[in-house]
């Protein structure tokens, strides 16, 4: 590469990462529920990839797209890599012996489901009794609304925000993000098979 290229290169790169790395950041922040160690993961890989492309010499037609997209890749990839993580962890926990367990992943185990269900016990019980019914009875929402006699549309708005709050609680006590790492409905899921 001529020293041209090299400068040209440079001045685009520091152009772009002055211009877009707090957008970059603020982006991840928002879609990772907060999580400022994700967001700043991923806006540093994120330049790293922008910096590998523009080295390349292939052409990045709009920068900015380039990096909101790559980002939100990164995040999406990410999160798809932990859910598999945790579910073949849980899978793995629950085919062996109970003897073949350590302690401290039996202690973990018991902790976590303790606290799922310590969470549980903190909401309303209208919206405890409809969480229940659809993460641990896998009852649908028409089938909750008929049981308890109230509209698809309350249901589901108990639902988010029983969501809303597992989520909240998790990552306020715990640091666990749980709408990026790990969907409150896939730890339900795996918790409580």
């Amino acid at each position: 590469m001529s020293h041209n290229r090299k400068r040209e290169v440079r001045n685009k790169f520091e152009q772009a990462f002055l211009q877009s790395s707090g957008k970059i950041f603020n982006f991840v922040l928002s879609i990772s529920n907060g999580n400022s160690w994700l967001a700043e993961e991923v806006t540093q890989t994120t330049f790293q990839k922008l910096w590998e492309r523009l080295e390349s010499s292939a052409q990045v037609e709009n920068i900015d797209s380039y990096l909101f997209t790559t980002a939100k890749n990164i995040v999406f990839n990410l999160s798809r890599h932990e859910t598999v993580k945790w579910i073949y962890q849980r899978y793995l926990m629950q085919h062996r012996k109970e003897s073949e367990l350590t302690t401290d992943q039996t202690i973990e185990g018991n902790f976590m489901m303790q606290y799922i269900r310590s969470l549980l016990e903190e909401m309303p019980p209208m919206r405890r009794k409809v969480f229940e019914m659809s993460k641990l009875d896998y009852y649908s929402t028409k089938e909750i609304a008929e049981q308890l006699n109230l509209s698809v549309s309350t249901i589901e708005t108990h639902l988010q925000l029983g969501l809303r709050f597992m989520r909240e609680e998790l990552r306020k006590r715990y640091g666990i993000v749980v709408s990026v790492m790990l969907p409150v409905s896939v730890l339900f899921s795996i918790l409580f098979i």
